[in-house]
């Protein structure tokens, strides 16, 4: 018993305290800069990040948002999350657009085509609670005159 308690301690104590993914100094910048300015929290773990040769950008979730509220701790005003998308090309900095999160579109995938990025993920139908959207879906954006554009089909 005291060797499966022990493994378990460890896994969680592991989950924790693992690493999370390794952004450039400009991004990390720019996502503690956002997550400062909305008052909310950060699970860095939940990024997903894709980069070339030029390009990196990260899909990041900031939870508990205070916005306005200076008295309530940064990050405890709720148990809400928004996901955004920022990123660096060519060294320039994209300002975070909202991309996601709860009760809007669930991000699963990330990825670069040619001049696309695509988020893949779930969409809420109205009659899905707010744990669970169901509806398959994806969103398409272009880098146009240094920020993120949505592609409408």
């Amino acid at each position: 018993m005291k060797y499966l308690t022990f493994i378990w301690v460890f896994f969680i104590v592991g989950q924790v305290f693992a690493d999370c993914p390794v952004v450039s100094d400009q991004a990390e910048n720019l996502i503690t800069a956002h997550t400062n300015n909305v008052r909310g929290g950060e699970y860095c773990k939940y990024r997903d990040i894709v980069k070339t040769k030029n390009i990196e950008i990260i899909l990041y979730s900031i939870e508990g948002a205070c916005y306005k509220d200076t008295i309530t701790p940064k990050g405890a005003c709720g148990n809400h999350f928004t996901r955004y998308m920022t990123g660096i090309v060519n060294g320039k900095e994209i300002a975070p657009i909202t991309v996601g999160g709860k009760g809007i579109f669930y991000t699963k995938n990330l990825e670069i085509n040619g001049e696309n990025i695509i988020i893949s993920g779930l969409s809420y139908l109205s009659t899905d609670p707010m744990c669970c959207p169901s509806k398959k879906d994806s969103h398409t954006y272009i880098i146009d005159s240094g920020s993120f554009k949505e592609v409408k089909p």
